[in-house]
C-alpha cells in the first residue's frame, strides 16, 4: 500500500492566497483598476514605509504581552525568543490546519520542549487573548456608536459582535468562577468527569490523555494566575497598556496609509474601518479572516464616506503589512524556534 506524501506547510498557503487574491479582484472590479492605479502611483512611498515599521512595533508588543502573560502564567519567557515565536506562530496558524489553534498549539510545543506544562502555556494564551479581546472591544463599543449615528451599522456587524462579546462573557465567567471558588469549580469538572465515563469512547480517550488531571491542573493554574494579578497589579497595568498600544499602533499604521494615499480621515471613520476589520479577523472561520476582513473593512470606510478606491488600498495594503509580512518572516522564524 502506498503512503501518501505529505504536502509541505506552503501548500496550505494556497487557500488564503486565493481568497485574498479574490477579493482583491473584487474590489478592483468595483473600484476600477485605472482609478486604484491613479492612486497608487500618486501616493507617499515613505509614509507606506512608516506603516512598516509600525507593524514591527505591533509585534514587539505583541511580544511584550506574551511576556506578561507567560509571567502570570509562571512561565519563563524572553522577549527575544517570544518575538521569533510570535512571528512563527503567525505562520502556523495559517499553513497548518487549525487556525489561530495551530499558532498556540506552537507555543504549547515550545513550553512542553523545554520542561514546561502544557496546562500553563494554554493558561498564557488565554490570559493573552482575553485582554486583546477586552482591550480592544473599549475601541469596538465607540466605533459601532459612531456608525449607528450615521445610520450605516449593519445587521452582519451587530451579529459578529454579539459573537466575540458571548467568547469574552465565556472567558470572563471561568475567570470569575475561578477566582470565587476554584475549589468547587474543580469539584464540579470531577464530578463531569465521573458523570462522562458512562460514555466508552470517553473513558478510552480520558485514560489515554487524562483530561481530568489535566483540567483540574488547568483551574489550579489560572486560580494561582488570579492570585498573582490581584498580588502584582503592575503585571496586570503593563498587560492593559501593551494591549491598547497594539490598538493605537494599528490604527497610526492606517493613519500613515491613508495619509501615503492622499486621504484624511476624521477620527471616528478612522477608528470605525479598523474596528469592524478586526472584528471580523477575530470572528470570521477562515485563518485570521482572510478573505472576509478585507472586504469587511473596505465595505465599513465606504460607509462611513472614505471612497472606494482609497478605502480598498489602504485595507489591502494594511492586510499585506500586518497578515502576510509577519507570515513571511515567519516561515523562516519557525525554523529557528523549532531547531533551538
Amino acid at each position: 500500500m502506498k503512503q501518501k506524501k505529505l504536502l509541505p506547510p506552503w501548500a496550505n498557503l494556497l487557500y488564503p492566497i486565493l481568497l485574498f487574491l479574490g477579493g482583491c479582484t473584487v474590489v478592483v472590479h468595483l473600484a476600477q483598476g485605472h482609478q486604484l492605479l491613479k492612486i497608487l502611483y500618486g501616493s507617499i512611498w515613505w509614509l507606506i514605509f512608516v506603516a512598516a515599521l509600525f507593524q514591527v512595533l505591533m509585534i514587539l508588543n505583541q511580544s511584550a504581552l506574551y511576556r506578561v502573560a507567560y509571567r502570570m502564567a509562571r512561565l519563563p519567557g524572553h522577549l527575544g525568543h517570544l518575538f521569533m515565536l510570535v512571528l512563527a506562530s503567525s505562520f502556523t496558524m495559517v499553513a497548518v490546519p487549525g487556525g489561530a489553534l495551530s499558532g498556540v498549539g506552537l507555543m504549547v510545543y515550545d513550553t512542553v520542549r523545554k520542561g514546561g506544562e502544557a496546562t500553563r502555556a494554554v493558561l498564557a494564551n488565554i490570559i493573552f487573548f482575553m485582554i486583546d479581546y477586552l482591550a480592544f472591544i473599549i475601541i469596538l463599543i465607540p466605533a459601532l456608536l459612531y456608525m449607528l449615528f450615521h445610520g450605516v451599522l449593519k445587521e452582519y456587524q451587530i451579529i459578529a459582535t454579539g459573537c466575540l462579546l458571548a467568547l469574552v462573557a465565556v472567558g470572563l465567567l471561568l475567570i470569575l468562577l475561578t477566582a470565587l471558588n476554584p475549589s468547587g469549580l474543580s469539584a464540579f469538572g470531577n464530578c463531569l468527569t465521573k458523570l462522562l465515563r458512562f460514555l466508552p469512547f470517553f473513558t478510552k480517550l480520558n485514560k489515554k490523555y487524562s483530561w481530568g488531571e489535566k483540567a483540574n491542573n488547568f483551574i489550579l493554574g489560572l486560580s494561582d494566575a488570579i492570585r498573582t494579578m490581584k498580588t502584582n497589579r503592575k503585571w496586570l497595568f503593563q498587560a492593559v497598556l501593551h494591549a491598547l498600544l497594539m490598538k493605537a499602533i494599528g490604527l497610526l499604521q492606517l493613519e500613515a496609509l491613508f495619509l501615503s494615499f492622499g486621504a484624511h480621515p476624521t477620527p471616528g471613520q478612522l477608528i470605525a474601518g479598523y474596528a469592524v476589520g478586526v472584528l471580523f479577523m477575530i470572528v470570521s472561520i477562515t485563518p485570521s479572516g482572510v478573505g472576509i476582513m478585507e472586504g469587511a473593512m473596505t465595505a465599513a470606510y465606504v460607509s462611513v464616506g472614505i471612497p472606494l478606491g482609497k478605502a480598498a488600498l489602504v485595507t489591502f495594503t494594511f492586510r499585506a503589512l500586518s497578515f502576510w509580512l509577519p507570515i513571511i518572516t515567519g516561515s523562516f522564524a519557525i525554523r529557528r524556534v523549532i531547531g533551538e
